[in-house]
């Protein structure tokens, strides 16, 4: 990551605010870290559905954690819709910006995750 990338994509109270979208499973990527994916209110049908367009703003937040219950959050990733395109942030457990690495997360994220049934829309949202 690259230095401080300003505030983080999504609220402090993301667990209440957004959909829960993907339960507790180990990612087969982000160092193997076991995550669960929110959804921001204008990401969840899009998300859900695997239809239509996400609506700029959107917003998928994935909690990282360190064990299989998902109890020991180690931080996050987050993805925000701009313009067609997606933007990445890593922040820590506190939500603190690490950084941005927009190349990278792009790279496997169109390759690996662009179309089904790998994913939709670059998100890794498998059914």
């Amino acid at each position: 990551p690259s230095g401080d990338a300003g505030t983080a994509f999504f609220p402090t109270d993301w667990e209440t605010r957004y959909a829960e979208v993907r339960d507790c499973r180990r990612s087969p990527d982000h160092d193997l870290a076991y995550i669960r994916v929110f959804a921001s209110p204008e990401a969840e049908a899009t998300y859900t559905t695997r239809t239509g367009d996400f609506a700029e703003g959107a917003i998928l937040v994935k909690p990282e954690y360190a064990d299989d219950l998902c109890t020991d959050l180690t931080g996050f990733t987050a993805m925000r819709q701009t313009a067609g395109s997606w933007e990445f942030q890593e922040t820590d457990a506190t939500g603190r910006v690490l950084g941005t690495d927009t190349l990278r997360c792009y790279g496997c994220h169109t390759s690996s995750c662009g179309v089904p049934p790998d994913g939709y829309m670059g998100t890794c949202a498998l059914p």
